[in-house]
């Protein structure tokens, strides 16, 4: 009987861990890197980007990981 309720204890940890699914770190870093990028190709003097096609590149990147992250967001489950 002992060796049940462990059982269950430790089957109940592992899904309130799996509940608690943090940030996706890989996509976070590519956002940080490719926003801080895109803010470095901005002239604030012109109002242009020096690159114009290679801000739209990183543009739709930053856009597309920001999606990923808020699309796992709002998919974890509420405790």
């Amino acid at each position: 009987m002992n060796g049940v309720c462990i059982a269950f204890r430790i089957e109940s940890k592992i899904k309130k861990m799996e509940q608690r699914k943090g940030l996706n770190f890989f996509f976070t870093m590519i956002a940080i890197i490719v926003g801080g990028s895109l803010i470095k190709e901005y002239n604030v003097e012109k109002r242009t980007f020096e690159k114009p096609l290679l801000a739209l590149i990183y543009l739709l990147t930053f856009l597309f990981s920001v999606f990923i992250i808020i699309k796992d967001l709002r998919k974890r489950p509420k405790t």
